[in-house]
């Protein structure tokens, strides 16, 4: 009987699910609100939410930063704050990106929270600038609206392909959103396996991809001759690949592109012309790179809107 009752116990621990107010929101709280909470000001100046994150309101976190959603019910392969949080603790995109990266215990927990749905519950945290659901105007992000424009005239991918691509290859690839034409793509599991055999798998999708993550791989110049038929592409991440200022020129026709991470690429400043053709580019990383400051200066002055990381 002591028998049963102790398995009892343990089974219920381990079927039980995370509860965000008691295990998930500590963990946020101590290590990630304070970079990504209410603006606010300090010694003079307003302090904004790095990214336009928000973790301090469920409203907001589910809103997701400037780039998208941060988290994707069910699924934390395509969730960008398990990424983060999980990566190598040397890695420059680890978060939170000053003092000990969260536990391995600590990363189960929200693992388990974001496989399980990623409930609340009764919390709410922060609810300035939440808009009523009655209110007709509901306020709808900048990137809702541009992957909007996007989708016109595109219609979705069948199911047959996912499982068929889920089945040839280990790219993790997602709707933007159940009813959304456009795809998230990226290699999160074994990167420095992923070549360009891998990412000509992707053809199939080309007219689809909006965001395209190869961080880590070992893709050549050869892949972004395929990469720059992406019409749709909004957001490609290159960082710490060995393309070269060859591949780059292959990408000048991404008329779409509104990020691009180059970090710790092989491109020079012979990239800048390349750069400067991109009508909607916003964000743009080129620290570790061959390109020089002089260069970089330049090329902010001439696109004020874009913001540089160097």
């Amino acid at each position: 009987m002591k028998l049963i009752i102790i398995f009892l116990s343990i089974a219920g621990s381990l079927l039980a699910q995370v509860s965000f107010e008691v295990e998930v929101w500590p963990i946020l709280k101590s290590n990630c609100v304070d970079c990504h909470r209410k603006p606010y000001e300090e010694d003079g100046k307003l302090k904004k939410p790095k990214a336009g994150l928000r973790l301090d309101g469920a409203w907001h976190l589910m809103k997701g930063s400037d780039d998208g959603p941060v988290i994707v019910a069910g699924r934390q392969d395509a969730s960008t704050l398990y990424y983060h949080i999980s990566l190598p603790e040397d890695d420059d995109d680890i978060m939170p990106p000053k003092g000990d990266p969260l536990s391995s215990k600590e990363i189960k927990v929200i693992e388990k929270w974001i496989k399980e749905g990623a409930g609340f519950g009764t919390w709410k945290g922060a609810l300035d600038g939440v808009v009523e659901e009655k209110q007709k105007e509901q306020y709808v992000p900048r990137h809702v609206l541009y992957f909007k424009g996007l989708e016109k005239g595109l219609k979705p991918l069948p199911e047959s392909l996912f499982s068929q691509l889920s089945n040839k290859t280990s790219a993790s690839i997602r709707r933007l959103h159940p009813k959304s034409p456009l795809v998230d793509v990226g290699f999160f599991t074994a990167p420095n396996e992923i070549g360009d055999d891998e990412v000509a798998q992707l053809a199939g999708l080309r007219e689809h991809v909006t965001k395209l993550g190869l961080a880590r791989t070992k893709i050549t110049d050869q892949s972004l001759g395929l990469v720059g038929q992406f019409p749709k592409l909004s957001y490609l991440n290159l960082k710490d690949t060995p393309v070269t200022d060859t591949g780059l020129a292959r990408l000048s026709g991404l008329k779409n592109l509104t990020s691009l991470n180059l970090y710790g690429t092989r491109i020079t400043d012979a990239s800048i012309k390349t750069l400067g053709k991109y009508p909607n580019l916003k964000k743009l990383y080129l620290a570790n790179t061959g390109v020089t400051k002089s260069m970089v200066d330049r090329l902010s002055n001439r696109l004020p809107d874009l913001t540089v990381v160097f």
